[in-house]
């Protein structure tokens, strides 16, 4: 209880500050290369938070302007398209991502404006994977998986990102699992797990 009310809270501001200190020349490079592309540099999207409140999830920008309006015209016209969307709410070969922003995922560089929700209190480092109300109202089964899932702050990294190759309701599952025993221990499993995966994602660009 220590860790999950006190301590966790206290980790999350001090990290944030820290990491958007070292990666402000970073911030400021990618902010300006979106910029050029003509193309707002952050795309900002509602999501569920603790207690079911909505909060504005910040992000960079890798997609093209109008990926909203242009979803709704892939998944109408392409039956597979429309089942791999409402499998899992994403594509694994969005054609909306830029070049740029296939980049900024791999590396999870896209990822970095959250630290600012990190500090307004809106997400932890770690945590369950940030939903929309959609995802809530079509894939949860158990009104005490929502009660659960939304009781404590979404997170940049979490169980979901880190274990890619689970469906989407066994990732419920894991978050909701992680929820029940988090602690200070498996926070640290999941951000060592995510600095491998960050580096893979750099590394395989490189190359």
């Amino acid at each position: 209880m220590l860790y999950k009310y006190y301590i966790k809270r206290a980790v999350d501001i001090t990290v944030s500050l820290i990491m958007i200190l070292i990666l402000s020349p970073l911030i400021i490079v990618v902010s300006t290369i979106i910029k050029l592309h003509g193309c707002s540099v952050f795309f900002i999207h509602s999501r569920v938070g603790i207690n079911g409140k909505l909060f504005p999830l910040i992000k960079f920008r890798t997609m093209v302007p109008n990926s909203e309006e242009l979803i709704e015209q892939l998944i109408n016209n392409d039956k597979k398209l429309q089942h791999e969307w409402y499998a899992n709410f994403k594509l694994q070969d969005d054609p909306r991502v830029t070049k740029f922003g296939y980049f900024l995922r791999e590396t999870k560089i896209d990822e970095i404006p959250q630290f600012f929700n990190v500090l307004l209190g809106h997400m932890s480092i770690v945590g369950p994977r940030p939903l929309t109300s959609e995802e809530f109202d079509k894939k949860f089964k158990s009104l005490n998986d929502v009660k659960i899932y939304q009781s404590v702050l979404p997170g940049i990294t979490g169980c979901w990102q880190v274990n890619t190759a689970f469906d989407y309701n066994e990732r419920i599952l894991m978050e909701i699992n992680y929820i029940s025993d988090l602690g200070y221990s498996s926070d640290i499993k999941i951000m060592l797990l995510t600095v491998k995966k960050i580096l893979k994602g750099i590394f395989r660009n490189i190359n």
